[in-house]
C-alpha cells in the first residue's frame, strides 16, 4: 500500500474520532447543578411577587419558583399561605377587609380563598427580608396573578433565554373541596396554553405535593413536553397537601426500598423529577447510606432538593432530629450546599440566591 493511502486513511481515522469525541461531548449531559429562587428572592424581601422574581434571575438564579393558590373567584393567585396575615400584615388587613376577618385558636386570621383575585390585588406584599449577604428591599410589592407572573417571565426570557419557572401548586383538604383541586390543575394547564408555553416546554418544572394535581396535569398531551415534578412528604404529621405522597423514611432501609418507592410513586406516573426536603436526601445519603442520584439516574429522574435558608442551615438540622439525630453538620451555608453538590444533585431551592452559587 503507498505511503499516501496510508497517510490519508490515518488521517481518516483520526478525523473519525475526534468527531465521534466531540458528538459524544456535545451529548453529554450538563452536570452543574441549578439554583432557583425559593418563592423569587424571599432573602432579600417580598416573597413571590414580580420585583422578588426579577431580584431572583438578576443576583444570578437559574430560575424561580412560584407557588399558586385558588381565589374564591376560582382564579389563579401567586400566594403561599392559606392566609393572608403573614405576608401582607394585620395593618393593612384591618384598613382594607376589617369585617372579612374570622377567629382560629383565638387570633384574628384573614383566609386567602375567602377573597377573589381582585380583592387580593389591592394587597401589598410586606415581607422583609433575611439574607445577610443583600441589602434588603423593603418596599412594597403587589400580589400577582399567574397571568401576570407569566408576563414577567416571558420578558425575563427575552434577556435570559436559559431560565425555568418553577410552578408549584398549593392544595388543602381543609381549604379545597376535590373537584376544586382537579380545577386548579386545569387551570394551571389552561393557562400556561393560553400564554404560548406549551411551545417552550423547556422553560417549566411543575410540581405539587398533590398527587391528584399531579395526574391531572401528566394527563394533559398539550403540556407533554412539560416537566412534571412530585414533592415528597416525609414526615408523619407533616402534611403540606390534600393528596399528599408521603415518603416515611423509617421505612426507606436499603437501596432497594428507595427504588421501588420512586419507581411506585414518582416514575411510574408520568414524572420526570422528584423534589424532596434536603434533610430528607440528607438522612436517606447519611444515615441510610443510599447512593440517591444512582437510583433517581436508574429511573430517569432528576433529583431536587428543597429549602436552603442561610439563618436557619444549622437549625434546620437540631429541629428535626428523627432525620439528623445528631444535628447540625454543616458550618456555613456555602458547605451544605456543596455537600448536595457533590452528591450529585440537579437542582437547589434557595432563598438566599448568592450563598448558593458556586464560585
Amino acid at each position: 500500500m503507498a505511503i499516501a493511502t496510508i497517510k490519508t486513511l490515518i488521517l481518516s481515522l483520526a478525523l473519525l474520532i475526534a468527531s465521534q469525541s466531540s458528538a459524544q461531548e456535545a451529548e453529554a449531559p450538563d452536570q452543574r447543578m441549578l439554583v432557583i429562587g425559593h418563592r423569587g428572592s424571599p432573602g432579600i424581601g417580598q416573597e413571590n411577587t414580580i420585583s422578588g422574581f426579577k431580584r431572583a434571575i438578576e443576583l444570578g438564579a437559574d430560575g424561580f419558583e412560584l407557588d399558586l393558590v385558588l381565589t374564591a373567584d376560582n382564579q389563579l393567585v401567586v400566594f403561599h399561605d392559606w392566609t393572608l396575615n403573614r405576608l401582607i400584615g394585620n395593618a393593612q388587613l384591618e384598613q382594607r377587609f376589617l369585617t372579612r376577618s374570622t377567629v382560629k385558636d383565638g387570633k384574628r386570621i384573614w383566609e386567602t380563598r375567602a377573597f377573589t383575585l381582585k380583592e387580593l390585588q389591592t394587597l401589598n406584599v410586606n415581607q422583609a427580608g433575611f439574607c445577610s449577604d443583600n441589602d434588603p428591599d423593603s418596599s412594597p410589592a403587589g400580589i400577582c396573578s399567574y397571568e401576570d407572573a407569566l408576563l414577567a417571565f416571558q420578558e425575563l426570557r427575552r434577556t435570559y433565554p436559559d431560565i425555568v419557572l418553577y410552578t408549584e401548586l398549593k392544595t388543602s383538604s381543609e381549604h379545597m373541596t376535590h373537584d376544586e383541586i382537579v380545577l386548579m390543575a386545569n387551570l394551571t394547564a389552561q393557562t400556561l396554553i393560553d400564554a404560548g408555553e406549551s411551545s417552550h416546554p423547556q422553560s417549566h418544572w411543575l410540581q405539587s405535593f398533590d398527587s391528584v394535581v399531579m395526574d391531572v396535569l401528566a394527563e394533559n398531551d398539550i403540556l407533554d413536553a412539560m416537566n412534571k415534578c412530585q414533592l415528597l412528604s416525609c414526615e408523619p404529621g407533616l402534611i403540606a397537601s390534600a393528596n399528599p405522597v408521603t415518603l416515611d423514611v423509617t421505612k426507606i432501609m436499603t437501596e432497594s426500598d428507595l427504588r421501588h418507592f420512586l419507581e411506585s410513586n414518582v416514575a411510574s406516573r408520568g414524572m420526570t423529577m422528584v423534589h424532596g426536603w434536603k434533610l430528607m436526601w440528607w438522612h436517606l445519603l447519611t444515615e441510610k447510606e443510599i447512593d440517591c442520584a444512582k437510583i433517581t439516574n436508574e429511573l430517569g429522574l432528576k433529583m431536587h432538593a428543597f429549602t436552603f435558608r442561610d439563618h436557619k442551615f444549622a437549625a434546620d438540622y437540631i429541629d428535626r432530629p428523627v432525620l439528623a439525630p445528631n444535628g447540625p453538620v454543616f458550618s456555613t451555608p456555602e458547605s451544605e450546599v456543596e455537600f448536595f453538590r457533590k452528591a450529585g444533585f440537579d437542582a437547589v431551592m434557595t432563598d438566599c440566591i448568592t450563598s448558593a452559587i458556586a464560585d
